[in-house]
Order: C-alpha cells, then structure tokens, then sequence
C-alpha cells in the first residue's frame, strides 16, 4: 500500500528539508541511533491534515539515545557549520533536544525522548520521501505530558478543542491514557496560566476559520470542558471472527469505534486508554483481555464486556446524550440486573453471546 501524502503548512515546507539535513547529520554522529529511529510529531503534523490554523514550527522526535554534550566538541561543531550554512540560529535547548531558529521560516526542534502510546505511528510520504509521523493520538500525549511538567501553549489547548468540536479520533485516547489525578493536574495548571494563555493565544494564533475561532478569554474553559467531555463513559467490547471491537462512548455522547487483532490487542488496550477506563470501573483490563482471547477465534462475535455510564458522569446532561448524537446502533442499555452490576464490581466481566 502506497504511504498517504502530506502537504506540510507553507512555512514549514520551507524549513523541512533543512529539519531532515539535520536530523540525517545527528543519526550520522550519534552511533546508538537508527536512519529511521525519527518521526515527526507536533502541530505542524496536525496542521497539514486539518488544515485548521498556522502553524510553522516542526517537531521531530527521534529515540532515546541522543545527548548533545555526549557528542563531543568536534561533531557538535560540524552540527553547528551545517545550521550556519542554513541561515539558522541554534537555541538553548536541554541536551536530549536540538532547536534551530530560521527566523520567518520557523522552528526546528528535534527532541530525544521515548514515545508517548507507542505503536501506531505511521509512514507518510513528504516532499517524495517515505518518513515516519505520529500518530494523533501520539501528538495528543505529548502535548498533554508537556502541560504535566508545566509548559502550557494557547495552540496546544486549540488543537484539543478543535479536535473535540469536529469529532476527530486522538484527543480521547490520549486523554483515557491518563489517571484521574493527571487530568486534574493539567485543569489546575491551565487555569492558573489562564492570563498568560489568553495573551498568546490573541497573538500568537492565526490562520483561523471565522467559525473555529474562540475568544482567547475562554480557550482555558472551552478545554477545561474538554477534559471532561472526552472521557469514556461506557464502552463495549466484543470478541469473534479473528478480531476484537471496541465501542466508546465519552461523556458527552459521541461514539467511536476500533478493531484490533489478536497481535495488536494489549498494545490497543494501553494506546486507545481502555485500560485507564477499565480501571475507573474497577475492572481489571488482563480480566477482559483473556476473555477476549478466549472468543476472538468464534465464529460468532461474543459481548466481553459493557461497562455502563455512571452518574456522576453524566451529571447535568440530559438523558438522550446516551443516544451517541441519534445513532441507532447504540441503544440507550437497559436498566442492568444486579446480578451483572455486582460482577463487574468484582472484576469478573460477564461474557454474554449476542443474540442469546
């Protein structure tokens, strides 16, 4: 299967073959690194899909291994003669990460560092090369790991509500991967850079649509809300025909569904947040990931599990947000016996055939 093409933000496709000399010239001095230990990751990698605003930096994140002290004078020299010849500017950076100024033609930051959800990164084809990009969700958490260690930016908390009004799949996996205490965590340090968000976000953002801008005032709460709506409140998960699916529904009602095979089950488990969410229930995730190897191989699909929204919630929506927006595939459940309801509070989910 030919890679998909990725037409990168003007800006950025300027500074792109400049970002791979350098990344080349890094692999080249660093012996315990691979030609295709790198991905790009970032919002440019965002912006060049969506098309949702500008963006010109690029982001590229390349194994661990990396330390530019570690290097020596000698090779960090021939690095520092290939920026000049480029026009760029080298930045203070910390010693996993290389940064380049090139003035109106952007950023580059190239960072060693381990991925966030690692396993479903793709190849895409820029500028007639086949190269490695993250994927939405593997962007999403390491945007949502920066805000964890305090560095808050008004395009980061754009992203995510962009993502959350048009539906697209990333944001709420890399969201469900996170505990209840870093979520918290992240809602307290946006509101308390709420000041210093607002006046980047008035300065800083542009190449907007009229109908996707919000006010830089209400950025922190338009994704404060998002932290919550993004959650999973139920999910169903079924077993059969050489595969497992996976039904979500987060907390404000929108639907989404995935498939996994046998091969990549436990992998999915961790990168999609099921596990996080199964954990919220108190349900143990190697409970339902044997009994979804148990019937993964039957010829009818077998309902593993169907965790329920619980109150809380759902506190302050309406009844009919458990409809998934109308959708009639996924019925509002019925009223569960207790019989079920105490199983699942003792981690043993109930495998219920479809049909019977």
């Amino acid at each position: 299967m030919e890679p998909r093409r990725i037409e990168l933000p003007e800006a950025a496709k300027r500074c792109w073959p400049k970002a791979v000399e350098l990344v080349g010239d890094l692999m080249s001095e660093c012996a315990t690194l691979e030609d295709d230990d790198w991905h790009l990751g970032g919002g440019t990698a965002l912006a060049a899909d969506w098309k949702h605003r500008t963006s010109t930096d690029i982001d590229i994140l390349i194994a661990p291994g990396l330390s530019m002290t570690g290097l020596g004078p000698e090779a960090i020299g021939r690095i520092e003669r290939r920026i000049e010849e480029q026009g760029g500017r080298r930045l203070e950076a910390p010693d996993q990460k290389l940064s380049v100024d090139y003035g109106p033609d952007g950023k580059v930051d190239i960072f060693s560092s381990g991925r966030q959800l690692p396993g479903h990164e793709e190849v895409v084809e820029i500028g007639g090369s086949r190269v490695g990009r993250l994927s939405d969700a593997q962007i999403f958490a390491g945007k949502l790991r920066r805000a964890i260690e305090g560095h808050v930016a008004a395009r980061d908390l754009f992203d995510i509500c962009y993502a959350a009004k048009t539906g697209r799949r990333g944001f709420d996996q890399a969201l469900n991967a996170l505990t209840e205490a870093e979520q918290r965590q992240i809602k307290s340090l946006w509101e308390s850079a709420e000041m210093k968000i607002a006046a980047e976000a008035s300065t800083k953002l542009s190449g907007i649509n009229d109908e996707d801008l919000i006010p830089p005032e209400e950025l922190v709460a338009k994704a404060v809300t998002t932290l919550k709506d993004q959650r999973y409140a139920s999910t169903i998960i079924r077993a059969g025909r050489g595969r497992a699916t996976v039904r979500t529904l987060t907390v404000n009602g929108r639907p989404n569904d995935y498939e996994s095979t046998a091969a990549t089950l436990e992998r999915d488990f961790e990168a999609r947040g099921f596990s996080r969410h199964l954990m919220r229930h108190n349900i143990r995730p190697r409970t339902v990931l044997e009994g979804v190897r148990e019937h993964i191989d039957e010829q009818a699909m077998v309902e593993i599990l169907h965790t329920e929204a619980r109150g809380a919630e759902l506190a302050g929506l309406p009844p009919k947000t458990m409809t998934a927006g109308g959708d009639p595939t996924l019925p509002v459940p019925p009223e569960r016996p207790t019989a079920a309801r105490k199983a699942e509070k003792g981690r043993t989910p109930a495998h219920r055939r479809e049909g019977r």
